[in-house]
């Protein structure tokens, strides 16, 4: 796009964010505040970043190169290192020598201190250099012996055993170290973390996160220093007159990938904003055309996210079928418009098609291809072909496509322009007094029985009217239902600043729950109507339900998406969606009978 037809165009998106109630207006950018540490000497910060592999004639993988590359973006534009105090030692650099020498005189008198190594660990807690080994154990004794005020360690090494305890201990300061044998990068989730939160403590992190925060320094904050702003999705890298160069490193995966050409971006500095549209993407990194002047380390958020009108499932074949079996399934899928087979090694597949026990052959089903548990209800009988199970499978496969098109629409309030100012609860209801109970508040051990009766309420923040629907699918995808009011009430809209209870009141006495299993539902919130998307669910509407069985719920997220469109003019193979005039809630509980 000319840059002249991107400034019209950026023109009339800035208007049609500024328009409407307050609540949906981009965010103003604070003053910045003074620094309490102003008027002292600015801090000493010196950062070592280790990359290793798994033996010394071994490349560095890209993984191990990324974990360097964003945190190194992490500390340049969050934490305000500059270049020089930053110092990366990889390949033939990593001798013993090197990285004991590097700790003695880069990080040596240093008021602020960060180490990071990244790489493969062996299973007596030692790291393979070019010329030998170096033992945790050395390596915490040696920062220690620094004495360091402020230190952060980060460990992101994969190792087939857990690193002992005694060894952990010994770090000085923070240390950052993975859970267990945790195969997912401690790196990513890390400094994404850091990206937007202002402050990590030692009791921060939970279940699902791949690394744990230790040390004895329990209300400071990671890194020991204050970050310069709250950076959202990302930052800007460096500009020209031309161009502007982005890095995206508060994004999640889900949300990075959808980010391309046409996306919007927006910038607030100095009380201006800018919009930023991008032209590229490399991995984190971007490419776009500002409206504006924009200056290295300004914030930036999403606005506008361009989401593909078919949005296809990418599956890769178990190696637990034979030659004859792959060859069939290739046959049999590649009549499959929506599906993409990928080659076994691919790290973006969605799921598996295998044999989920070689013991009893031709049983086949569905796995998820990021987290290796089987999708329940998708295991077939031992006397089915390859092709009578995909043809089994299409209608399940349908439905995952639906689920993923619509979690397309998820975004987070810190890495996106400020969404709609709404609140919602999912409750139980006790069957003695009618009171509710919050799904979250629940204790680990209670479970949501079959046959409780369930209420959402939600809330109107903002002086807007705000429209509502609710998508819910069981994890066996034998039933995918979406919950709307009937066509004679006047439910399915909620006024600014009201309360609206869901399945609940003299339209709907309760909503009673049926199916087992893990469940999950997407409440979705939007300042326009959902026209179509209730002209093509009429006919389920004309009785007094809310909750309607969908047969084809990928046709109706379609639908959902052009609602979501409003007013922007759509492009020919992507929905074009402005983040801040709808919002997506996701639920998950599971229901035990």
């Amino acid at each position: 796009m000319q840059r002249r037809s991107f400034l019209i165009q950026a023109g009339s998106v800035m208007a049609g964010l500024c328009a409407g109630s307050a609540m949906v207006q981009p965010a103003v950018a604070a003053e910045p505040t003074p620094s309490p540490t102003s008027s002292k000497p600015p801090l000493k910060k010196r950062a070592i970043l280790l990359g290793v592999s798994q033996n010394s004639a071994a490349a560095l993988t890209a993984d191990v190169l990324n974990d360097l590359l964003l945190q190194q973006q992490l500390l340049q534009l969050r934490y305000g290192f500059s270049e020089a105090e930053i110092l990366q030692i990889t390949d033939e650099q990593a001798t013993i020598a090197q990285v004991t020498d590097a700790i003695e005189q880069h990080l040596v008198g240093a008021d602020v201190g960060v180490f990071h190594v990244s790489g493969l660990l062996n299973e007596t807690a030692e790291l393979r250099l070019n010329d030998g080994v170096l033992s945790l154990k050395t390596l915490a004794e040696q920062l220690k012996s620094l004495k360091i005020r402020h230190l952060t360690t980060v460990l992101d090494l994969q190792t087939n055993a857990p690193i002992p305890a005694e060894i952990l201990a010994a770090f000085p300061g923070l240390l950052v170290q993975p859970i267990g044998t945790a195969q997912t990068s401690l790196t990513q989730a890390w400094t994404q973390a850091l990206w937007t939160a202002e402050k990590i403590t030692v009791n921060s992190s939970n279940s699902s996160d791949p690394w744990k925060l230790t040390g004895d320094r329990k209300n400071e904050s990671a890194y020991f220093i204050t970050a310069l702003q709250p950076l959202g999705a990302g930052a800007v890298q460096g500009s020209t007159d031309l161009q502007t160069q982005v890095w995206l490193g508060g994004l999640a995966p889900d949300a990075l990938a959808l980010v391309g050409p046409g996306s919007v971006l927006q910038v607030q500095h100095d009380r201006r904003l800018e919009l930023l549209q991008v032209t590229e993407r490399h991995d984190r990194s971007a490419i776009a055309i500002a409206t504006g002047s924009v200056a290295m380390g300004d914030p930036i958020v999403e606005s506008l996210r361009r989401i593909p009108r078919k949005l296809g499932l990418k599956l890769i074949l178990g190696n637990t079928l034979s030659k004859i079996e792959t060859v069939d399934a290739i046959s049999a899928f590649s009549e499959v418009k929506s599906i993409e087979l990928l080659k076994a090694e691919a790290q973006n597949a969605d799921y598996i098609f295998t044999q989920i026990n070689p013991t009893e052959p031709n049983r086949y089903a569905l796995i998820n291809a990021q987290t290796n548990a089987p999708i329940a209800g998708t295991l077939g009988e031992s006397t089915e072909t390859i092709k009578v199970a995909v043809r089994r499978l299409l209608p399940k496969l349908r439905s995952l496509q639906a689920r993923k098109q619509l979690l397309t629409t998820l975004h987070e309030e810190t890495t996106s322009v400020k969404s709609l100012a709404v609140k919602a609860t999912l409750n139980r209801v006790n069957e003695k007094n009618n009171a509710l109970q919050p799904i979250q508040n629940l204790s680990k051990t209670a479970a949501i029985q079959s046959g409780d009766r369930l209420r959402y309420d939600i809330q109107n923040l903002s002086p807007s009217t705000l429209y509502w629907l609710l998508w819910q699918w069981d994890s066996r995808l034998e039933r995918t239902t979406i919950v709307l009011p009937p066509l004679t009430s006047n439910l399915g809209f909620i006024n600014g600043g009201a309360h609206q209870p869901v399945m609940s009141g003299i339209a709907r006495p309760d909503w009673t729950v049926r199916s087992t299993g893990k469940t999950e539902s997407f409440l979705i919130c939007s300042s326009t109507p959902f026209t179509r998307t209730y002209g093509q669910l009429a006919p389920l509407q004309a009785d007094d339900r809310f909750v309607h069985t969908v047969t084809d719920p990928l046709a109706i997220v379609e639908t959902l998406l052009t609602d979501l469109e409003g007013a922007i003019e759509p492009m020919n193979e992507t929905y074009t969606l402005d983040l801040a005039q709808f919002i997506t809630l996701p639920f998950r509980y599971e229901v035990v009978s």
